[in-house]
């Protein structure tokens, strides 16, 4: 920052970005860093929209820039800060004091929202109601086609869930949703 405080006053200090869109840098580089214009890739769009499409950098950009781009010296930049993000405030006996505050009473909370949870009778997903031996086992072993297990399996989730069943087969649902039969030819 020193260095570009030591040019001539005449000197215009163009920042290039070759791969980020100008507005993604330019507020940073000219706030903090203190740079007189941002040159780099424009994002396409009209006049009330973007489309996140970015223009190549070109040199008639540069000229562009350095053309509308007069010379202004800012000494006094704003003050940057730099934090791994793990301190989000000064640490002082009383911020700590209602961190740790704040922490056991997000530990009593979540604790609560369990009980609650456990307690009320909602009802248990499928996942949860098989490992704890709401269904009922299917056998699938009886020479049955994997399709008329699948069907069965269904109608065991189905009936634990208190739901109601269809009398749509599996093709009729692949019909529906994906417009085909549920078979996808490989080349």
């Amino acid at each position: 920052m020193e260095a570009l405080n030591a040019l001539p006053k005449e000197v215009k200090v163009v920042a290039v970005s070759r791969t980020l869109p100008t507005v993604m840098v330019e507020s940073f580089l000219k706030e903090y860093v203190g740079f007189n214009a941002v040159a780099g890739r424009e994002i396409q769009g009209g006049p009330r929209f973007l489309t996140g499409v970015t223009v190549e950098f070109d040199m008639e950009r540069l000229a562009r820039v350095l053309k509308h781009t007069e010379k202004t010296s800012c000494p006094y930049r704003k003050p940057m800060v730099f934090h791994d993000g793990r301190l989000a405030f000064t640490p002082t006996p009383a911020a700590a004091l209602a961190m740790y505050i704040y922490f056991l009473f997000a530990i009593v909370l979540a604790v609560i929202c369990i009980a609650i949870y456990v307690l009320l009778p909602w009802r248990v997903p499928s996942v949860v109601a098989g490992l704890i031996g709401f269904l009922e086992p299917v056998n699938t072993e009886s020479g049955k086609s994997s399709i008329e297990v699948a069907n069965e399996v269904q109608r065991a989730l189905v009936s634990a869930l208190g739901f109601e069943g269809t009398a749509l087969t599996r093709k009729d649902k692949y019909l529906l949703l994906a417009g085909n039969e549920g078979v996808v030819k490989t080349k």
